[in-house]
């Protein structure tokens, strides 16, 4: 049996940004969560997050749910 198991991504450090702006897609302002890598050269690993909520907060960690819009749609 082969291992589909894919392997851990590397850790990332950085800063959670949350702010209001302007959505295109909704045609209204919106609540956005963004991950702002440590390095100024590092690429950005996780695309924004819109009108995201807090779902589950821990001593170790959090789940925030929202909308992520992917290409042009």
């Amino acid at each position: 049996m082969r291992n589909l198991c894919s392997k851990a991504a590397a850790p990332v450090t950085g800063d959670l940004a949350i702010d209001h702006e302007q959505s295109a897609q909704y045609k209204r302002t919106s609540k956005l969560a963004s991950f702002q890598p440590s390095g100024a050269a590092d690429a950005q690993p996780l695309p924004p997050l819109h009108d995201f909520e807090l779902s589950w907060m821990g001593p170790n960690g959090f789940v925030l749910t929202g909308i992520e819009f992917i290409g042009d749609k």
